[in-house]
């Protein structure tokens, strides 16, 4: 068995079962539905295959330890914008995890301010219309922002 990054491949083409443990040395366990040649490691720990051809299991694999690196966080916020492209009038929706605030400002394409909302609270779920009114079209820049995180979204605003 060989290993690059987080794949992990058997020299058997057919008959694999792969295998997990967090610990080494530990008896590991099968891991459901893992049969293919390859197997794409999720969480940091020992893997290994047995070869299972005609009724016949070989031994294990060599063990190979994966350290599984740059998993990308859940963000504590995040918001979306609907629809687009719209004519100045959508909807912001944003979630949060914890209790937070807010400041939206809206720029046009050089950079001017074309609306603003302060203490935006969001406690789970937030949904606003937003009618920015007669603006002409172009991309406008979306920023939500407070001490902990900065959010950007472009939209396209059609007339």
């Amino acid at each position: 068995m060989t290993v690059d990054a987080d794949t992990l491949t058997s020299s058997a083409p057919l008959g694999n079962q792969w295998f997990y443990s967090p610990t080494q040395g530990g008896s590991g366990s099968a891991i459901p539905g893992a049969t293919g040649s390859t197997y794409v490691a999720t969480v940091t720990g020992w893997y290994w295959t047995q070869v299972t051809l005609n009724s016949c299991g070989s031994d294990t694999s060599n063990h190979v330890y994966v350290l599984i690196t740059g998993i990308e966080e859940r963000p504590e916020s995040s918001f979306v914008v609907y629809p687009v492209p719209n004519e100045g009038n959508f909807t912001l929706a944003i979630t949060s995890q914890t209790k937070q605030s807010f400041k939206m400002q809206i720029f046009n394409n050089i950079g001017q301010m074309v609306f603003e909302m302060r203490n935006v609270r969001v406690d789970g779920r937030y949904e606003q219309q937003i009618d920015l009114g007669v603006i002409p079209a172009g991309i406008y820049t979306i920023v939500l922002h407070n001490d902990q995180s900065t959010m950007i979204k472009k939209i396209l605003v059609r007339k």
